[in-house]
């Protein structure tokens, strides 16, 4: 797979929420072949959706570590949540602090940096669409696309914009 004469990144994740992600969303760089498109056969991939309850305290505790959240884990909650097109946290305020969803996904160990959070007394409560970063192709929506018939040019081509195939070496 080449795009403009040269070998792509061929990065993948497990599924998507129904949309993969821009490049940029993920690692700042827009790449010109790894942009969103539908992926909504993920959606009926298995546990698309999870939820997941954290205590405060944990959440308080692992947050800590990208900054100071200026507020205890009584007092944490999260606010201003800015996504993408496709779903996915840009950003999001944690006490103070101004973090990205992929920095949270990272910290608490979530899924899918397309989420939701919920305060419940002493806990929060997470639920994540999709696995994995959501950038290229979909492993489940891969897999949908073939049970539709699509061959494996097609699945890539649909999931890698603008590439085409050609011998490098």
């Amino acid at each position: 797979m080449v795009y403009e004469g040269e070998p792509i990144l061929a990065v993948f994740h497990a599924q998507s929420a129904g949309k993969t992600e821009d490049s940029e969303n993920v690692w700042v760089q827009e790449i010109p072949y790894l942009r969103s498109v539908d992926s909504s056969g993920d959606l009926s991939a298995p546990d698309n959706t999870v939820t997941e309850t954290l205590s405060a305290q944990t959440v308080w505790e692992k947050l800590s570590t990208l900054g100071d959240l200026g507020v205890s884990a009584a007092e944490l909650d999260f606010s201003g949540i800015q996504r993408s097109e496709a779903g996915y946290i840009q950003q999001i305020q944690a006490g103070n602090l101004t973090l990205t969803g992929l920095e949270v996904r990272t910290a608490l160990g979530l899924r899918s940096a397309d989420f939701t959070v919920q305060r419940q007394g002493e806990d929060f409560v997470f639920t994540t669409k999709g696995y994995g970063h959501g950038a290229g192709m979909s492993q489940y929506g891969a897999k949908a696309l073939a049970e539709e018939g699509m061959d494996y040019h097609e699945i890539l081509s649909h999931y890698y914009t603008g590439i085409s195939f050609e011998k490098t070496a």
